[in-house]
């Protein structure tokens, strides 16, 4: 199997359904789209995004597939009627799930329940093949989720800004990214310090374009990020770097 996109394409194929999804939590009780297949004519959802759903949770984290057959719509998935949802577990609980959609009522057959078991036993198994990670999938779980062993003793320390993966505008060009970036490079020697540089690297992250193209709207302007959240170093301000750079005791000046 070669990644989760194959595997929900897959699903859908032996399901024959409209739609087949996998979602993974994003440490924040949302379980972000990580792969997706639609049939031809069928809505997709955009990648990344964590849809309202009404999903049995608590079932799921019994270990308990779902399988709704008729059903006038799915509140929160327009156009959608009937599904089957199975858990991905860990030893911790749940973790996120795979679901077939499809857009008329319907019996759900022993091969299409065997097909979905089939799709979750692969992704859960996938992360921790040899030849990727070659990892325990529990542990790249936890990882993802932000939950960090940091003693012998099992202590773990959870923050949910560890790793954003399409979610909290992670993706989402900041100007003051930009500057960050170009402060980089003045210290360590690779650029010099100029007004007119900041001013063109900040250029390069159009925040509009990245809006427009994803669809969005309705948001504030693109520099209300306004701080960078470095493991290291002062508090950053893109209005001044050369006071910024000023404050390290390691740098390299340009020759």
């Amino acid at each position: 199997m070669d990644s989760f996109q194959q595997i929900v394409a897959n699903l859908l194929f032996a399901t024959d359904a409209s739609r087949s999804l996998f979602q993974l939590s994003g440490g924040d009780d949302r379980f972000p789209i990580r792969a997706e297949a639609v049939r031809n004519g069928f809505q997709q959802i955009r990648h990344g995004k964590a849809p309202t759903d009404t999903v049995d949770r608590e079932a799921l984290t019994r270990g308990k597939a779902l399988f709704v057959e008729n059903e006038a719509e799915i509140p929160g998935l327009a156009g959608v009627k009937a599904r089957m949802v199975a858990p991905l577990l860990d030893e911790e609980g749940l973790k996120g799930w795979i679901s077939v959609h499809a857009d008329a009522p319907r019996s759900w057959t022993s091969e299409a329940r065997l097909a979905l078991e089939t799709a979750r036993a692969e992704a859960s198994a996938l992360l921790a093949a040899p030849n990727r990670i070659g990892v325990a999938a529990e542990v790249i779980r936890r990882t993802l989720d932000g939950r960090l062993k940091v003693a012998p003793d099992g202590t773990v320390r959870t923050s949910a800004r560890y790793l954003l993966v399409g979610r909290a505008s992670a993706a989402r060009p900041d100007p003051v990214q930009a500057a960050w970036l170009y402060a980089q490079m003045v210290r360590w020697g690779q650029a010099a310090v100029s007004p007119e540089a900041v001013k063109t690297a900040q250029a390069v992250f159009r925040p509009d374009l990245y809006d427009a193209a994803l669809g969005l709207s309705g948001l504030a302007d693109p520099g209300r990020f306004g701080s960078i959240g470095a493991f290291a170093g002062p508090a950053f301000d893109p209005n001044d770097i050369a006071g910024y750079l000023a404050s390290f005791k390691v740098l390299r000046r340009v020759p």
